[in-house]
């Protein structure tokens, strides 16, 4: 048996193809799903559920209901009990007879919170507590507010812009991101304040790789009420995360050369991060000139490129439409490229990348004019018969397709055809497509007899 938990937790995957259809006699997959009525349609759980329901043998779906009396009063002792602690007997039958203690979470949460209380009055604050718990925090969401302003004791200010950057990251913050953020905003000593409210929420937050996030959506929404009341607080903090990452990786004109983590300069896992969140908070700032100068850095382009993150930037580019025209944006950065390194491999490469994104932004007239450009710069610089050169040949085939130019994408092709018959039998698989698509054009042409 194979059991998932929380599948509305996912970052990816929520159309859930990776699981099996089709599973041997002996094998059962059983998962879990959050099933929330005021969850937003485009939401995780949303998204996981629908896909559940359209696979083609349906699952059986069992709900899962309330905890029962005795099971509520089970977890009160048991999960005590692990930290060498108990309540009265009058205590557990007041937890029993709350509404709210049928929610686990809702009961975990309380619990936790009890057992953290303490001094010499501890069993009357405790009752007190009880008494009071149903009408201070009826719902969840409101108990964890009361976590909130406990962990106020390492400093309230300090809390609410840890909560408020990990509630802003696109796919959650590292703890040393956290640390970096409030030292920068509040000072040194404050990085060891990150960790000590990173140790106190732990428990309710989960690792998404070497990001925390939260585990739950009550939290989040408690942590939206308390930190986050206005939007200008939103947009203040957005900017805040752009500028650390900024700092992180130097300025447009060094690039990676010249910041100040040049150790991290071929960490997969820092580019990783940088071209996720940088555009990211940008966006989120409503800073158009920050989000154009990020797109238009050939080092963050090219890491986007190679990490299959195209989509991310073709989207921001459509955000910046009527503000900045990327072929325009792009052409200072490849001239500044020219003048330092002169004709290179490396700046065909990145015209060639270029020529790639307009390309798919649905931009050929421009894409052809950088996929020219970065052939020209191959045939001097790898000669006419460089498997890079072929690369060019055939991307100035495909913008030509674009453009609606058959006979010139026809006479790129027989260059690249040409170019193939120097090449081993180690690029078979790449001499048939490019055959394939020279017929392709042929038959636009209505040369079905060539085409053949």
């Amino acid at each position: 048996m194979l059991l998932i938990d929380g599948l509305n937790q996912l970052t990816d995957g929520l159309d859930l193809r990776w699981l099996p259809e089709r599973l041997g006699p002996g094998v059962r997959i059983v998962v879990s799903c959050v099933d929330d009525p005021g969850a937003k349609q485009d939401g995780p759980e949303r998204q996981v559920l629908t896909a559940l329901e359209s696979r083609r043998q349906a699952p059986l779906r069992v709900p899962v209901g309330e905890l029962g009396g005795e099971d509520v009063r089970a977890i009160i002792i048991e999960y005590l009990h692990e930290y060498c602690k108990e309540l009265d007997q009058e205590h557990v039958d007041a937890i029993c007879a709350m509404p709210q203690a049928r929610n686990p979470l809702y009961l975990l949460v309380m619990l936790g919170e009890l057992r953290t209380l303490g001094g010499n009055d501890m069993n009357r604050i405790v009752g007190e507590r009880i008494a009071s718990m149903t009408q201070d925090h009826p719902d969840t969401v409101s108990l964890f507010q009361w976590v909130l302003r406990r962990l106020e004791v390492f400093g309230a200010e300090a809390v609410k812009l840890w909560c408020t950057y990990l509630a802003l990251g696109r796919v959650g913050m590292a703890s040393r991101e956290l640390s970096g953020l409030l030292a920068r905003k509040l000072g040194a000593d404050a990085a060891a304040t990150a960790l000590r409210i990173e140790r106190g929420l732990r428990r309710y937050l989960q690792r998404r790789g070497l990001q925390w996030d939260f585990f739950h959506t009550q939290l989040r929404e408690a942590v939206t009420r308390r930190c986050l009341p206005e939007a200008s607080l939103r947009i203040e903090a957005h900017k805040a995360i752009a500028g650390y990452f900024e700092e992180q990786i130097g300025s447009p004109e060094t690039g990676l050369q010249g910041s100040a983590v040049r150790q991290q300069l071929y960490s997969p896992s820092f580019m990783t991060r940088i071209t996720s969140e940088l555009p990211f908070h940008y966006r989120g700032a409503g800073d158009l000139e920050g989000l154009r100068k990020t797109l238009c850095r050939l080092d963050l382009l090219d890491w986007a490129l190679d990490e299959s993150r195209k989509y991310d930037w073709i989207n921001h580019w459509r955000f910046l439409e009527g503000y900045a025209d990327p072929e325009a944006c792009y052409a200072p950065p490849l001239d500044r490229m020219k003048r330092e390194e002169g004709e290179s491999a490396r700046l065909a490469t990145m015209m060639s990348k270029v020529a790639t994104l307009l390309c798919d932004m649905g931009r050929p007239s421009p894409a052809f004019d950088f996929a020219e450009r970065a052939l020209a710069i191959s045939k001097r610089v790898n000669g006419n018969s460089h498997p890079a050169t072929a690369d060019h040949v055939g991307q100035l085939a495909r913008a030509a397709i674009d453009l609606g130019r058959y006979h010139q994408a026809k006479s790129y092709y027989e260059q690249l055809i040409d170019i193939d018959a120097m090449m081993p039998m180690t690029y078979a698989e790449r001499k048939a497509a490019h055959l394939s698509a020279y017929g392709v054009v042929l038959q636009r042409l209505d040369q079905y007899d060539q085409a053949l």
